[in-house]
């Protein structure tokens, strides 16, 4: 299993297909943005050395799973994400549940609510959209 961000990753199955896995529901800074080696860092601690199970929920508009990942402690690593300010919850239809876990993070300034109005992960992507240059 290999992590690629806060809420990315690989894993191999017992058929030995890759599938790339982002955690449904929540959407962590990306690596160039603060805190995203922080959420990534802390992805890996929640699964790294543990077999996890996923359950699958659908695909992103690239075409990437999204699933539910539980590692075999039992524990959600998208709830500690969330709670320790690692994570928003999704862009579009925002869990009621993690929304109240990120927000309590945001008012006790957790993580990347340290800082008083970060970059959401999807804007920060389309910002860097339009930087890149578009050839014809």
């Amino acid at each position: 299993m290999e992590v690629s961000d806060g809420n990315t990753i690989e894993v191999l199955t017992e058929e030995n297909e890759l599938y790339k896995i982002e955690l449904a529901g929540i959407d962590c800074p990306e690596l160039q943005q603060p805190f995203g080696a922080a959420a990534k860092h802390m992805l890996e601690k929640s699964i790294k050395g543990n077999k996890v199970e996923a359950f699958i929920e659908g695909k992103n508009r690239w075409g990437t799973r999204q699933a539910i990942v539980i590692p075999n402690h039992g524990n959600d690593p998208r709830l500690k994400l969330l709670a320790e300010g690692l994570a928003w919850t999704s862009e579009k239809n925002p869990n009621s549940e993690f929304e109240s876990i990120r927000i309590d993070a945001q008012d006790h300034g957790k993580g990347l609510w340290k800082d008083k109005d970060p970059t959401p992960p999807w804007i920060f992507r389309r910002q860097q959209t339009t930087l890149t240059p578009k050839f014809q």
